[in-house]
């Protein structure tokens, strides 16, 4: 069982990992949606983006208030990451 300072780690670096992917699918979304390849494939990656998404942080809840900081830090960083990505010229 992960104690203390790994916990934090832990759930930190699963919140960055969950985060990249969370916005990586979120970009590919948008790919679909504005090529217009149908309604019913964006619902698709959309419900499951945002239900592996709150799985997660539920079960990172259940470790304690301490990991579910740390992964929510770690969410948001990816979220900075993949802003600084879209802005990059292409």
């Amino acid at each position: 069982m992960l104690q203390g300072i790994e916990i934090t780690v832990t759930a930190g670096c699963a919140g960055l990992v969950l985060g990249l992917g969370y916005f990586a699918a979120l970009k590919r979304t948008i790919a679909i949606f504005c090529t217009g390849q149908g309604w019913r494939t964006v619902l698709l990656l959309s419900l499951m983006r945002i239900s592996v998404a709150v799985t997660a942080f539920i079960l990172l809840a259940r470790l304690g208030a301490t990991a579910l900081i740390c992964a929510a830090i770690g969410f948001l960083i990816a979220r900075q990451v993949a802003l600084q990505w879209a802005r990059e010229p292409q």
